[in-house]
């Protein structure tokens, strides 16, 4: 499978958004926003578990692909390369549809689009 544009480099880097807080509510992750984030998140996004130790690992700080990759390799030692992968791309690819990450220019999302030929 051809792998989108923002995964040709596991060092590009990644920042998620602030003002989001990951809490724990009646057992299930859930993502809180405070401040001016609340107007831009009206919805609850719930969280894995794997997903909610990957954020807090990873919250406040800059991180790669590369980087969730370790984390996930270092929970789970036994596991194959490319569940590990997979799962790391699911995380990734989990927090850019949803909106969680910081984007250059800092807008909501980082679309381009191209024109049609004429």
């Amino acid at each position: 499978a051809q792998k989108s544009p923002e995964y040709q480099g596991k060092s590009s880097l990644r920042r998620l958004k602030d003002g989001l807080l990951l809490r724990e509510v009646a057992g299930q992750f859930v993502i809180v926003p405070t401040g001016k984030r609340v107007q831009e998140f009206p919805r609850i996004h719930y969280m894995t578990p794997d997903a909610a130790l990957l954020w807090n690992r990873v919250y406040g700080k800059e991180f790669t692909l590369q980087d969730i990759e370790d984390l996930l390799r270092e929970q789970y030692p036994e596991a194959v390369p490319e569940a590990i992968s997979e799962q790391a791309e699911k995380f990734v690819t989990g927090i850019r549809s949803l909106w969680l990450e910081e984007t250059e220019g800092g807008g909501i999302a980082s679309i381009t689009y191209k024109k049609k030929s004429e």
